[in-house]
C-alpha cells in the first residue's frame, strides 16, 4: 500500500503593479502530514521554495507548517509538494489578468524570468 498524498491549505496573496507586474508574493501552506514523520519537511521545503522559479517576484515571504493528525502517513506522489501551489498560483494570476483587463498570456509572459536571472 502506497502512502496518501500529502494535503493541505494554501493561502497566496500577491502585489502587484496596475500595469500586471508582480511587486511580492506571500505564500502560507498548512500540510496535513498524517501522524507519522516521513519526508515532511521536504513537501514543506519545495512548497515554498519553488514558488519563485517561474516568475520574477522581488519581494518574497513563505510560511510553512506541516501539520501531525490522526491520518494514515502521506508523502509525494509527483512534484514533491509542487503542484498544488504552482496551479494556485496559476489560477491567481488569471484572477489578476481579469481584474487588470489585461491578457493572461501577456501578463505572464511579461513576468517570466529570464536568462541569466538570479532566482
Amino acid at each position: 500500500m502506497s502512502p496518501r498524498q500529502t494535503s493541505g491549505q494554501d493561502v497566496c496573496e500577491d502585489r502587484v503593479k496596475s500595469d500586471g507586474t508582480i511587486q511580492a508574493m506571500q505564500y502560507k501552506t498548512f500540510l496535513d502530514g498524517g501522524g507519522l514523520q516521513q519526508l515532511w519537511i521536504g513537501d514543506v521545503y519545495y512548497t515554498g521554495a519553488l514558488q519563485t522559479v517561474t516568475y520574477k517576484v522581488p519581494a518574497y515571504k513563505f510560511e510553512g507548517v506541516r501539520v501531525f493528525t490522526n491520518k494514515p502517513a502521506c508523502g509525494p506522489k509527483r512534484g514533491h509538494g509542487t503542484p498544488q501551489p504552482r496551479f494556485a498560483q496559476e489560477i491567481q494570476l488569471d484572477e489578476i489578468a481579469e481584474k487588470l483587463g489585461i491578457d493572461p498570456i501577456d501578463l505572464r509572459l511579461q513576468a517570466t524570468g529570464r536568462a541569466q536571472q538570479h532566482t
